[in-house]
């Protein structure tokens, strides 16, 4: 019975086994994100030393971030900002 069992799983992973490698290969690549935590903003009421060193802390998240996972060519880095039209966003994307 155990060679019955064992001829049938190798038949099995046999036939099924490149079809499905083709799968995952024709699979979208996940986007890369950011491991890097999140900088908590500044309090309305804080030093301007404070404000100084998170502003500092969320550029250098930006950079690092933009490190990890750099942007693809072809792809804009900017955010399309509210109320932006459409050709003003793709005018900046050029522009950069």
């Amino acid at each position: 019975m155990t060679l019955a069992m064992w001829i049938t799983f190798a038949s099995i992973h046999i036939i099924y086994v490149p079809d499905f490698m083709l799968h995952i290969a024709a699979l979208k690549k996940p986007a890369c994100v950011c491991s890097l935590p999140f900088v908590d903003p500044a309090p309305e009421n804080a030093t301007e030393a404070k404000k100084a060193a998170v502003k500092r802390a969320v550029e250098e998240r930006e950079y690092l971030c933009n490190y990890q996972c750099p942007p693809v060519k072809g792809e804009c880095p900017l955010v399309k900002e509210e109320g932006q039209s459409d050709a003003d966003y793709k005018a900046a994307c050029a522009a950069l």
